[in-house]
């Protein structure tokens, strides 16, 4: 029973780092993609 027990903490475990992972690296697009479209922005007013 404890083995098993141990297996799903380990598979648990796991899941959450990648999950975690996932969303860091999610974030870090999203802001180079805001930080794109600042500078698109940013563009776009110095040609008015």
């Amino acid at each position: 029973m404890s083995v098993l027990f141990t297996i799903i903490n380990i598979l648990l475990i796991v899941f959450i780092g990648i999950g975690i992972f996932k969303c860091v690296k999610w974030l870090r697009n999203f802001a180079n993609k805001v930080e794109n479209l600042d500078k698109k922005i940013d563009d776009v007013l110095k040609k008015l």
